[in-house]
């Protein structure tokens, strides 16, 4: 059971690097970062080339958070941020 277990993690990692190599953000098409946590969402414009993060934003930002305590669903919050 446990070598079962070790090639589906080794091929999930192969599979993950193939697909991470291919991924870049350039100048004229930056790379769109974003993470979800449970309570929080943040998101990021990335240029891979300069490796320099363009933009970033997230719900615990002052701007968002007073339209997103208006907010009565999650599915409104999203809409907002």
């Amino acid at each position: 059971m446990a070598d079962k277990n070790i090639v589906k993690q080794q091929s999930r990692v192969r599979r993950r690097k193939h697909l991470k190599k291919n991924i870049r953000g350039t100048e004229q098409r930056p790379r769109l970062v974003v993470f979800r946590s449970n309570k929080q969402i943040y998101g990021q414009i990335v240029d891979d080339v300069k490796h320099v993060t363009l933009v970033a934003a997230s719900t615990t930002s002052k701007d968002i958070e007073k339209d997103i305590g208006k907010a009565k669903s999650k599915v409104e919050k999203a809409k907002i941020a």
